[in-house]
């Protein structure tokens, strides 16, 4: 006899998310978990954005591990000689310190990208 046998009443009673976990395959509540946890993420960094901090936060900080990481997938220990590593979305507009975020440009178009970057926040304020 399985210590599970003997059942209350509330034991039976059944919600849409138990129903969910005990009968979905594994890869839909790994979809559904990865879905729950970006938008959360989301939410977070909305928070973060409206709480108007005039600058960096932990959250915005830069990990060198994360570079590391971004650099050793392209097959590299360090930037090119004459290339920078770029956050696509800036971290100052809300940009995460993620390899999903991060790109490879010469100083140049660094330089000209951070400029345009800079004139458009200077005209939101």
């Amino acid at each position: 006899m399985s210590m599970f046998s003997k059942k209350s009443k509330k034991a039976t009673e059944s919600s849409e998310f138990s129903v969910f976990i005990r009968e979905a395959r594994s890869s839909t509540k790994k979809r559904v978990y990865k879905r729950v946890i970006n938008e959360a993420i989301e939410s977070q960094d909305r928070v973060i954005r409206s709480a108007g901090t005039g600058g960096f936060i932990m959250a915005n900080k830069r990990d060198p591990e994360v570079r590391r990481k971004f650099l050793a997938k392209q097959g590299l220990k360090r930037a090119p000689v004459g290339k920078e590593v770029d956050h696509i979305v800036a971290l100052e507009d809300g940009g995460r310190d993620s390899m999903a975020n991060m790109q490879l440009l010469t100083k140049a178009k660094h330089q000209a990208k951070t400029n345009r970057e800079n004139r458009a926040r200077a005209r939101k304020k």
